[in-house]
Protein backbone atom coordinates (compact mmCIF):
# COMPACT_ATOMS: atom_id res chain seq x y z
CA UNK A 1 0.00 0.00 0.00
CA UNK A 2 1.25 3.71 -0.79
CA UNK A 3 -0.08 6.20 1.54
CA UNK A 4 0.13 10.02 0.57
CA UNK A 5 0.69 12.51 3.83
CA UNK A 6 -1.28 15.63 3.78
CA UNK A 7 1.30 18.13 6.03
CA UNK A 8 0.31 21.49 7.51
CA UNK A 9 1.80 23.10 10.05
CA UNK A 10 -1.01 24.88 12.50
CA UNK A 11 -2.49 21.50 13.83
CA UNK A 12 0.88 20.20 14.94
CA UNK A 13 1.29 19.03 18.32
CA UNK A 14 4.01 21.48 20.07
CA UNK A 15 3.67 24.83 17.86
CA UNK A 16 2.15 27.12 20.01
CA UNK A 17 3.34 30.77 18.57
CA UNK A 18 2.42 32.50 15.23
CA UNK A 19 5.83 33.00 14.93
CA UNK A 20 6.64 28.92 14.79
CA UNK A 21 4.91 28.80 11.40
CA UNK A 22 6.18 31.83 9.32
CA UNK A 23 9.86 31.86 7.90
CA UNK A 24 10.01 35.58 9.34
CA UNK A 25 11.05 34.65 12.95
CA UNK A 26 13.89 32.43 14.25
CA UNK A 27 11.17 30.23 15.85
CA UNK A 28 10.08 28.57 12.26
CA UNK A 29 13.58 27.51 11.89
CA UNK A 30 15.08 26.72 15.21
CA UNK A 31 11.36 24.83 16.75
CA UNK A 32 8.34 24.71 14.03
CA UNK A 33 9.82 22.97 11.10
CA UNK A 34 11.21 20.36 13.94
CA UNK A 35 7.54 19.68 15.29
CA UNK A 36 6.21 19.36 12.04
CA UNK A 37 8.93 17.20 10.92
CA UNK A 38 8.40 14.92 14.62
CA UNK A 39 4.68 14.32 13.88
CA UNK A 40 5.17 13.87 10.04
CA UNK A 41 8.00 11.36 11.02
CA UNK A 42 5.62 9.94 13.40
CA UNK A 43 3.01 9.13 11.79
CA UNK A 44 4.94 7.91 8.67
CA UNK A 45 6.66 5.38 11.04
CA UNK A 46 3.29 4.31 12.09
CA UNK A 47 1.92 3.68 8.67
CA UNK A 48 4.93 1.69 7.70
CA UNK A 49 4.13 -0.49 10.90
CA UNK A 50 1.00 -0.60 10.33
CA UNK A 51 1.54 -2.34 7.05
CA UNK A 52 2.26 0.61 4.46
CA UNK A 53 4.81 -0.91 2.24
CA UNK A 54 5.59 3.38 0.75
CA UNK A 55 5.07 6.95 2.50
CA UNK A 56 5.02 9.86 0.45
CA UNK A 57 4.84 13.36 2.09
CA UNK A 58 2.80 16.47 0.92
CA UNK A 59 4.61 19.10 2.42
CA UNK A 60 1.29 21.95 1.69
CA UNK A 61 1.90 24.43 4.38
CA UNK A 62 2.80 27.88 3.01
CA UNK A 63 3.22 26.31 -0.49
CA UNK A 64 6.00 23.57 0.68
CA UNK A 65 8.29 26.33 1.36
CA UNK A 66 10.81 23.92 2.94
CA UNK A 67 8.53 23.33 6.12
CA UNK A 68 9.93 19.86 6.55
CA UNK A 69 13.54 18.66 7.72
CA UNK A 70 13.83 15.80 4.98
CA UNK A 71 16.32 14.19 6.11
CA UNK A 72 15.36 13.35 9.77
CA UNK A 73 12.19 11.62 8.26
CA UNK A 74 13.02 7.73 7.42
CA UNK A 75 14.36 6.43 4.64
CA UNK A 76 10.88 4.96 2.85
CA UNK A 77 9.41 8.12 3.24
CA UNK A 78 10.35 10.74 0.10
CA UNK A 79 8.89 14.54 -0.42
CA UNK A 80 8.46 15.12 -3.84
CA UNK A 81 7.20 18.32 -4.56
CA UNK A 82 3.53 19.63 -5.27
CA UNK A 83 4.43 18.52 -8.89
CA UNK A 84 5.01 15.25 -8.79
CA UNK A 85 2.17 14.81 -6.11
CA UNK A 86 -0.35 16.02 -8.11
CA UNK A 87 0.78 14.43 -11.24
CA UNK A 88 0.80 10.97 -8.89
CA UNK A 89 -2.76 11.49 -7.91
CA UNK A 90 -3.99 12.51 -11.65
CA UNK A 91 -1.88 8.85 -12.51
CA UNK A 92 -4.25 7.18 -9.21
CA UNK A 93 -1.05 6.08 -7.79
CA UNK A 94 -1.56 6.16 -4.14
CA UNK A 95 -3.73 4.02 -2.23
CA UNK A 96 -4.99 6.16 0.63
CA UNK A 97 -4.15 9.82 2.49
CA UNK A 98 -3.85 10.34 5.84
CA UNK A 99 -3.42 13.94 7.05
CA UNK A 100 -1.17 15.89 9.42
CA UNK A 101 -1.32 18.82 11.64
CA UNK A 102 -4.92 20.21 10.39
CA UNK A 103 -6.35 22.73 11.66
CA UNK A 104 -10.30 24.19 11.96
CA UNK A 105 -11.92 26.28 9.59
CA UNK A 106 -12.28 30.05 9.43
CA UNK A 107 -14.70 31.51 11.83
CA UNK A 108 -13.56 29.43 14.97
CA UNK A 109 -12.39 32.06 16.75
CA UNK A 110 -11.45 29.80 19.35
CA UNK A 111 -9.26 27.93 16.77
CA UNK A 112 -5.35 28.58 16.47
CA UNK A 113 -4.70 29.99 13.33
CA UNK A 114 -8.39 29.20 12.10
CA UNK A 115 -8.40 29.59 8.23
CA UNK A 116 -9.56 28.05 5.08
CA UNK A 117 -6.67 28.32 2.69
CA UNK A 118 -6.33 32.30 4.02
CA UNK A 119 -8.05 34.27 6.72
CA UNK A 120 -10.84 36.12 5.73
CA UNK A 121 -12.97 33.42 3.44
CA UNK A 122 -15.27 31.01 4.29
CA UNK A 123 -15.76 28.67 1.57
CA UNK A 124 -19.20 26.03 1.45
CA UNK A 125 -20.56 23.01 -0.23
CA UNK A 126 -24.12 23.05 -0.57
CA UNK A 127 -24.34 25.50 2.55
CA UNK A 128 -22.30 23.54 4.50
CA UNK A 129 -19.00 25.21 5.51
CA UNK A 130 -16.03 23.33 4.62
CA UNK A 131 -12.18 22.50 5.97
CA UNK A 132 -8.52 22.17 4.38
CA UNK A 133 -8.97 18.39 5.89
CA UNK A 134 -12.05 18.35 3.56
CA UNK A 135 -10.29 20.11 0.67
CA UNK A 136 -7.57 17.51 1.24
CA UNK A 137 -9.64 14.68 0.96
CA UNK A 138 -11.70 15.85 -2.32
CA UNK A 139 -8.51 16.88 -4.06
CA UNK A 140 -7.41 12.78 -3.79
CA UNK A 141 -10.45 11.25 -4.14
CA UNK A 142 -9.32 8.09 -2.05
CA UNK A 143 -10.06 7.07 1.82
CA UNK A 144 -8.72 8.85 4.34
CA UNK A 145 -7.19 6.66 6.88
CA UNK A 146 -6.99 8.91 9.47
CA UNK A 147 -6.27 12.68 10.76
CA UNK A 148 -4.04 14.30 13.12
CA UNK A 149 -4.81 18.00 14.46
CA UNK A 150 -6.13 21.01 16.75
CA UNK A 151 -8.97 19.45 18.89
CA UNK A 152 -11.75 22.61 17.48
CA UNK A 153 -10.75 20.67 13.94
CA UNK A 154 -12.57 17.52 15.28
CA UNK A 155 -16.44 18.56 15.78
CA UNK A 156 -15.73 19.85 12.16
CA UNK A 157 -14.72 16.54 10.30
CA UNK A 158 -18.74 16.10 9.03
CA UNK A 159 -20.10 15.46 5.95
CA UNK A 160 -18.13 13.28 3.34
CA UNK A 161 -15.74 13.43 6.25
CA UNK A 162 -17.80 12.16 9.25
CA UNK A 163 -16.74 8.82 11.15
CA UNK A 164 -12.87 9.68 9.69
CA UNK A 165 -10.35 8.66 12.68
CA UNK A 166 -9.13 11.48 14.67
CA UNK A 167 -6.48 12.32 16.94
CA UNK A 168 -6.58 15.63 18.78
CA UNK A 169 -2.84 16.55 19.42
CA UNK A 170 -3.34 20.09 20.59
CA UNK A 171 -5.81 22.10 22.42
CA UNK A 172 -6.80 25.75 21.24
CA UNK A 173 -8.66 28.27 23.09
CA UNK A 174 -8.16 31.23 21.14
CA UNK A 175 -6.76 32.24 17.67
CA UNK A 176 -3.12 32.63 19.09
CA UNK A 177 -3.86 30.29 22.07
CA UNK A 178 -2.99 26.64 22.03
CA UNK A 179 -1.36 24.50 23.98
CA UNK A 180 0.17 20.84 23.47
CA UNK A 181 -2.07 17.82 24.88
CA UNK A 182 0.54 15.86 25.99
CA UNK A 183 3.50 18.31 27.07
CA UNK A 184 6.16 15.84 26.64
CA UNK A 185 7.55 15.99 22.60
CA UNK A 186 8.37 12.11 22.69
CA UNK A 187 4.71 11.23 24.15
CA UNK A 188 3.27 13.13 21.47
CA UNK A 189 5.45 10.72 18.64
CA UNK A 190 4.12 7.96 20.32
CA UNK A 191 0.51 8.71 20.78
CA UNK A 192 0.40 9.94 16.79
CA UNK A 193 3.09 6.66 15.91
CA UNK A 194 0.47 4.20 17.40
CA UNK A 195 -2.56 6.21 16.05
CA UNK A 196 -1.41 5.78 12.30
CA UNK A 197 -0.53 2.19 12.66
CA UNK A 198 -4.19 1.43 14.11
CA UNK A 199 -5.05 3.38 11.18
CA UNK A 200 -3.24 1.75 8.72
CA UNK A 201 -4.23 -1.60 10.34
CA UNK A 202 -7.69 -0.92 9.65
CA UNK A 203 -7.85 1.03 6.28
CA UNK A 204 -10.39 -1.94 4.71
CA UNK A 205 -12.91 0.34 6.80
CA UNK A 206 -12.37 3.20 5.74
CA UNK A 207 -14.27 4.44 2.47
CA UNK A 208 -13.14 6.08 -0.73
CA UNK A 209 -13.92 10.09 -0.37
CA UNK A 210 -16.59 11.25 -3.04
CA UNK A 211 -18.47 14.36 -3.41
CA UNK A 212 -22.33 14.66 -5.07
CA UNK A 213 -22.70 14.26 -8.81
CA UNK A 214 -23.99 17.91 -8.22
CA UNK A 215 -23.29 20.52 -6.11
CA UNK A 216 -22.76 24.30 -5.34
CA UNK A 217 -19.52 25.93 -4.16
CA UNK A 218 -19.61 29.30 -2.48
CA UNK A 219 -17.13 31.41 -1.32
CA UNK A 220 -18.85 34.32 2.05
CA UNK A 221 -15.66 37.37 1.45
CA UNK A 222 -15.36 40.84 1.97
CA UNK A 223 -17.81 42.36 -0.71
CA UNK A 224 -15.08 44.40 -2.79
CA UNK A 225 -13.55 41.11 -3.29
CA UNK A 226 -16.37 39.17 -3.98
CA UNK A 227 -17.25 41.99 -6.55
CA UNK A 228 -13.59 41.30 -8.02
CA UNK A 229 -13.54 37.64 -8.46
CA UNK A 230 -17.28 37.53 -9.79
CA UNK A 231 -17.24 35.68 -13.62
CA UNK A 232 -14.30 34.30 -12.50
CA UNK A 233 -14.47 30.38 -13.41
CA UNK A 234 -18.09 30.95 -13.90
CA UNK A 235 -18.30 32.74 -10.05
CA UNK A 236 -21.60 34.66 -9.61
CA UNK A 237 -22.49 37.11 -7.55
CA UNK A 238 -25.44 35.90 -5.44
CA UNK A 239 -25.30 39.15 -2.23
CA UNK A 240 -22.75 41.57 -1.50
CA UNK A 241 -20.36 39.22 -0.04
CA UNK A 242 -21.02 35.51 -1.44
CA UNK A 243 -19.85 34.28 -4.96
CA UNK A 244 -21.68 30.66 -6.13
CA UNK A 245 -20.54 28.14 -8.83
CA UNK A 246 -22.42 25.24 -9.79
CA UNK A 247 -19.92 22.58 -10.20
CA UNK A 248 -19.82 18.78 -11.31
CA UNK A 249 -16.02 18.15 -11.16
CA UNK A 250 -13.71 18.89 -8.30
CA UNK A 251 -10.65 19.38 -10.19
CA UNK A 252 -12.58 20.78 -13.27
CA UNK A 253 -15.43 23.22 -12.11
CA UNK A 254 -14.77 23.20 -8.10
CA UNK A 255 -10.88 24.06 -7.49
CA UNK A 256 -10.43 26.54 -10.33
CA UNK A 257 -12.99 28.79 -8.53
CA UNK A 258 -11.68 28.22 -5.23
CA UNK A 259 -8.51 29.01 -6.24
CA UNK A 260 -10.06 32.09 -7.54
CA UNK A 261 -11.90 33.27 -4.18
CA UNK A 262 -8.65 32.68 -1.98
CA UNK A 263 -5.73 33.94 -4.53
CA UNK A 264 -7.64 37.55 -3.98
CA UNK A 265 -8.11 37.18 -0.16
CA UNK A 266 -4.48 36.02 -0.21
CA UNK A 267 -2.79 39.22 -2.35
CA UNK A 268 -1.58 40.73 0.27
CA UNK A 269 -0.05 37.83 1.92
CA UNK A 270 1.95 37.22 -0.94
CA UNK A 271 2.35 41.30 -2.05
CA UNK A 272 4.34 40.87 1.62
CA UNK A 273 6.45 37.99 1.32
CA UNK A 274 7.01 38.18 -2.69
CA UNK A 275 10.21 40.63 -2.21
CA UNK A 276 11.89 38.54 0.38
CA UNK A 277 14.19 35.10 0.81
CA UNK A 278 12.71 33.41 3.09
CA UNK A 279 14.53 30.29 1.73
CA UNK A 280 16.81 29.19 5.05
CA UNK A 281 17.73 31.50 8.30
CA UNK A 282 20.92 32.91 7.10
CA UNK A 283 18.57 34.36 4.62
CA UNK A 284 16.51 36.00 7.16
CA UNK A 285 19.35 37.70 8.91
CA UNK A 286 19.62 39.30 5.96
CA UNK A 287 16.67 41.16 5.14
CA UNK A 288 16.37 44.58 6.44
CA UNK A 289 15.44 44.54 9.67
CA UNK A 290 12.82 47.61 8.98
CA UNK A 291 11.50 45.90 5.89
CA UNK A 292 11.47 42.70 8.68
CA UNK A 293 9.66 44.46 11.17
CA UNK A 294 7.01 45.89 9.12
CA UNK A 295 6.13 42.52 7.63
CA UNK A 296 5.78 40.85 11.32
CA UNK A 297 3.68 43.13 12.42
CA UNK A 298 1.76 42.58 9.15
CA UNK A 299 1.27 38.70 9.43
CA UNK A 300 0.39 39.05 13.36
CA UNK A 301 -2.20 41.19 12.58
CA UNK A 302 -3.34 39.14 9.64
CA UNK A 303 -3.02 35.56 10.79
CA UNK A 304 -4.77 35.95 14.23
CA UNK A 305 -7.77 38.41 12.64
CA UNK A 306 -10.92 37.39 14.06
CA UNK A 307 -13.61 36.35 11.76
CA UNK A 308 -15.87 39.39 10.39
CA UNK A 309 -19.38 38.71 9.25
CA UNK A 310 -20.20 40.81 5.50
CA UNK A 311 -23.98 41.51 5.13
CA UNK A 312 -24.83 39.46 1.83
Amino acid sequence: MRVLIQADMEGVAQITSVHEVVPLWPDYWEGGRRSLTDDVGAAATGLLAGGVSEVVVDDQHLGGINSIARERLPEQVSVPGPEVIHQQLQQRAFDAVFQVGRHSRWGTNDGFIAHTQMPGVSLAIDGRAFTESHICAWRAALPVLGITGDDRLGPQLDGTLTGTPFLAVKRSRALTETCPIRNDRSRSRVAIRNFATRCAQNWRARSVIELPTNFTLSAHLEPDLAQQVAGKHRLKLVGRSVVKVHCKDWWHDAEPAMQAATSAVGRPFFDALGPLDLTSPDKLTQIDPKVLAQTRDFFTSWLSQPEEIWNE
